[in-house]
């Protein structure tokens, strides 16, 4: 856990660089480091969320919240709360949605683009007379193993659908998927 480890390192940082899902103000009740240092890390889709009320984000808070006797707030809520702690937004300002909503403490740092390693054997062909459906979680959600053997299971051998899933880097294929369909095609990438 992180306030264990920086509890126990009594190193004096420059910078402690966190992401948005941190609540660095209320755990530094506990940490005690100078509040000068923290720099939080904004993927620009957290500041231009609309669903900023949706109460199953509040799972995982209630422990931590307990067990350092503190009051952690879910992450959209921290956003949406005024501080002056350093925001890094990976994008640029001119592709934010609402750049309105950002102030001095915001600084745009254009996308975070990773090296993608992409498939060579995917096949764009689609099958004649079967719809085609893509299944993919993205980066954040993509290591849900449940809901792609629920997919598995929910289209299984159907003569209706040609299904493509795409898992993400993350997820061995092999080792994850022992019984694939032959109506489904599984990459870790999809051009």
């Amino acid at each position: 856990m992180v306030i264990e480890h920086l509890l126990q390192d009594k190193t004096d940082y420059d910078y402690y660089i966190f992401d948005a899902f941190f609540d660095i103000e209320e755990m530094n009740k506990i940490l005690k480091i100078d509040p000068s240092k923290f720099t939080i890390i904004y993927p620009s889709f957290i500041l231009t969320d609309e669903n900023q009320f949706d109460n199953s984000r509040l799972i995982g808070l209630l422990w931590t919240s307990q067990h350092y006797n503190i009051n952690l707030r879910d992450f959209v809520g921290l956003i949406f709360t005024p501080n002056k702690i350093k925001k890094l937004i990976l994008t640029s300002k001119f592709f934010h949605l609402r750049p309105e909503d950002t102030d001095e403490t915001c600084y745009f740092l254009g996308p975070h683009i990773e090296q993608r390693v992409v498939d060579n054997s995917f096949d764009f062909k689609k099958e004649e007379g079967k719809k085609l459906l893509f299944i993919s979680l993205g980066t954040i959600f993509g290591k849900d193993l449940d809901f792609y053997h629920q997919c598995i299971e929910a289209f299984r051998d159907s003569e209706e659908y040609q299904v493509i899933m795409s898992v993400g880097k993350f997820v061995d294929i092999e080792q994850t998927f022992k019984d694939i369909p032959k109506n489904f095609t599984i990459y870790n990438y999809v051009p």
